[in-house]
């Protein structure tokens, strides 16, 4: 598998984003907790995980130009500060499409390793990524303060991990 040096490939844009914090492969798995080998399939194209991203996230990395393409300074009205985002919740006109609430997709992916250690389930990473996605998305859409939005997000995770483990809606 070669990388597609485009910017609509986020194994590129991944790539991009490790270098500009100045970490190479091996230091960005060792983040992430996979091995040099692996973060190099992922900017060859493989999917990358959610929690990977958002542990580089930590590190500075903006996810949000990995996922989409879009850099957070430009939805963050010029600031590469994401503390200076409008908030990721209550009405979807308020919010740019791209817009990524990082440290709220953290607490919903812990939310789905609770609940997945309480009702006994295994999830694959893309999958949990996959529903902490959509968890994120319908939480900020359904509600118009953090405490609704959590709300929210806490019964979804619930739904949707009893989903998963019983493959019935």
């Amino acid at each position: 598998m070669s990388i597609d040096k485009t910017e609509e490939n986020i194994g590129f844009r991944f790539q991009e984003e490790r270098k500009r914090i100045g970490l190479n492969q091996a230091k960005a798995g060792a983040i992430c907790g996979v091995s040099d080998r692996t973060v190099m399939t992922w900017e060859k194209g493989a999917k990358i995980p959610a929690g990977s991203l958002y542990r580089l996230s930590l590190k500075g990395a903006d996810v949000q130009y990995i996922i989409t393409g879009v850099s957070s300074s430009i939805t963050n009205g010029g600031s590469s500060n994401t503390a200076d985002a409008p908030p990721a919740f209550g009405p979807a006109e308020d919010r740019s499409p791209y817009e990524v609430d990082i440290e709220f997709m953290g607490d919903i992916l812990e939310a789905i390793e609770k609940e997945l250690k309480k009702q006994r389930v295994k999830m694959g990473a893309w999958n949990r990524g996959s529903l902490a996605a959509s968890v994120c998305q319908v939480a900020c859409e359904k509600s118009s303060t953090i405490e609704e939005r959590n709300k929210v997000a806490q019964h979804y995770v619930e739904w949707g991990v009893k989903v998963h483990r019983t493959g019935h809606l």
